[in-house]
């Protein structure tokens, strides 16, 4: 499988997002990205939220904001937890840092058979994040064109 690489995420305005945020605005896209404008293949009528040409950048303000605020209100509330899967020590190689587990947060909140809970932790470790991110809740995502040609638009999340 190719790896995927969020648009624009090298921008300045990203990179200065807390890690977490990064982390769960990555998987955010990489979920809900399906089809392309381009290639005519990108129907949101079919289960596909966002085009693969969207970029983190036509996230609404107002949306993103709030997920700011609300991941970063959900890793302060667990810090402790978050503390105890940075230090753990695992059977991958991967390093687990804010930005994975913004990720797991996006997984495990919205159901999609990844996250916390698979990520080599003790069970209780594995279980006490699954159990926090759940109780974070579902996002919605969806795309609204803002041209005739349908090809720019903006990303709303709820």
């Amino acid at each position: 499988m190719p790896e995927f690489i969020l648009n624009d995420k090298d921008t300045r305005e990203f990179t200065q997002l807390p890690e977490i945020v990064q982390g769960f605005i990555e998987a955010m896209f990489f979920t809900e990205c399906e089809g392309s404008i381009a290639d005519d293949t990108f129907d949101p009528e079919n289960g596909s939220q966002l085009p693969d040409e969207a970029s983190w950048l036509e996230i609404h303000p107002d949306s993103l904001k709030r997920i700011v605020e609300t991941v970063t209100a959900w890793r302060d509330e667990h810090a402790a937890l978050l503390e105890q899967a940075y230090e753990a020590e695992r059977k991958d190689v991967f390093l687990y840092d804010e930005i994975r587990a913004g990720n797991d947060l996006w997984y495990t909140s919205n159901g999609h058979g990844v996250g916390f809970w698979d990520r080599g932790f003790t069970d209780e470790l594995g279980k006490a994040l699954t159990a926090a991110a759940k109780e974070f809740g579902e996002s919605c995502v969806f795309w609204e064109t803002t041209d005739e040609d349908e090809c720019t638009g903006i990303v709303y999340v709820d």
